[in-house]
């Protein structure tokens, strides 16, 4: 598909590889026209504002293979639907699946949180390890991790916590596996919501939290980070930090660090395939030492740290981003560094566009609001 998309010579469409994401290709006309297409093994998605392109481009491929077209609703377990909210992705066939493979229905339900807020690191060691035990623990988790990084993002602590235990699962780690296999099958409703928008500029918006030592074993780091386009969550991650901090402040500056670099490469993909105004980058923080680290202020204490997370400094002196304190309760990237309460995890986790639809498509709560979106 590549070589024939970059090879099209046509008067309305040439295409051009977007750097940073080799699988995309974009073309856009004098009058304002944008294709895009995206290539995922012997698939490809075509997104226009314009159907006769569409159309024109079906033609000449089919010129070069065989093709099935379709309107895009069922892909690899993601279920795609156009609400009056806007369009949400779900995975209530796999989930269901899911729950008869692993027996989830007899078990427990459970609606409130994936774990308990009151979890330590201490409770999930242990050596009462079978082979069958760790084959189980595996397979499950695998599942949880998929739907985990297509659209629950409210389970990825959860995922970055029992995933450093698949190698030898104690039957503490395997049982709180279940729970939160239990959770995700019994709110198998919530689906991710990406709304309609109106807008005259783009902001990419950057949410980023940091639990100091939280890892006992060996006192490590976990680091979060949300990424928004306007509205939209686009990406997130959860993850051990690869280097120990000092304090809670390097801890959150590295965080600030990396998820600054995840914000800069989706603002330099939008700068290709979009002519809308896009603003400065918005990255926001809880811990203003660190903020200020950034800034250039009271910078003497972060001589310990690694050369390679002051890149952040960098492009905020050349003015590509801004840095802003968002205090800790309404700091929604907290859901991706350690366990919450219930009302606190609901809270986050409708501020990620996670939210719970009936069977006729109808939104049952209200969308949450993240840092930034009442300026």
């Amino acid at each position: 598909f590549k070589k024939v998309l970059l090879s099209i010579k046509d008067d309305q469409i040439q295409f051009r590889a977007i750097v940073g994401a080799e699988t995309t290709f974009v073309s856009d006309s004098l009058d304002k026209c944008l294709l895009l297409v995206h290539v995922y093994v012997d698939d490809i998605w075509v997104r226009s504002n314009s159907q006769s392109l569409i159309d024109r481009l079906y033609r000449i491929l089919s010129g070069h293979f065989s093709l099935t077209r379709d309107s895009l609703s069922l892909y690899l377990g993601l279920k795609f639907t156009k609400t009056r909210w806007g369009i949400t992705v779900d995975l209530r066939q796999f989930l269901s699946e899911m729950g008869t493979k692993f027996d989830l229905a007899n078990r427990r339900s459970v609606t409130t949180t994936p774990l308990p807020s009151t979890l330590t690191m201490h409770e999930l060691k242990g050596t009462d390890v079978k082979p069958a035990d760790q084959h189980f623990y595996q397979s499950l988790l695998g599942h949880v991790m998929y739907a985990a990084t297509k659209i629950r993002p409210d389970l990825s602590y959860s995922i970055a916590t029992l995933g450093r235990f698949s190698a030898s699962p104690s039957k503490a780690a395997t049982n709180l596996l279940i729970r939160v296999a239990s959770y995700l099958y019994y709110t198998r409703n919530f689906r991710m919501l990406f709304p309609y928008e109106k807008y005259d500029e783009i902001t990419v918006t950057c949410l980023s939290d940091a639990s100091f030592a939280s890892q006992l074993e060996d006192y490590g780091s976990l680091s979060g980070y949300l990424i928004y386009v306007n509205h939209c969550l686009v990406s997130w991650k959860a993850a051990k930090l690869r280097c120990t901090p000092l304090s809670s402040s390097e801890a959150e500056y590295q965080a600030l660090s990396l998820c600054s670099q995840e914000g800069l490469w989706v603002h330099r993909i939008l700068t290709q395939i979009s002519d809308t105004v896009l603003n400065k980058i918005k990255v926001f923080g809880d811990n203003l030492p660190s903020l200020k680290w950034v800034t250039n202020e009271n910078y003497k204490r972060a001589r310990y740290v690694l050369p390679i997370f002051h890149r952040i400094r960098f492009h905020h002196a050349r003015g590509d981003l801004t840095v802003q304190y968002c205090d800790t309760k309404s700091m929604v990237a907290d859901i991706l560094t350690k366990p919450l309460s219930g009302e606190l995890h609901d809270k986050h986790r409708r501020s990620m566009n996670v939210l719970n639809f009936d069977e006729n498509d109808q939104l049952l709560e209200e969308i949450g609001k993240i840092p930034g979106s009442e300026q």
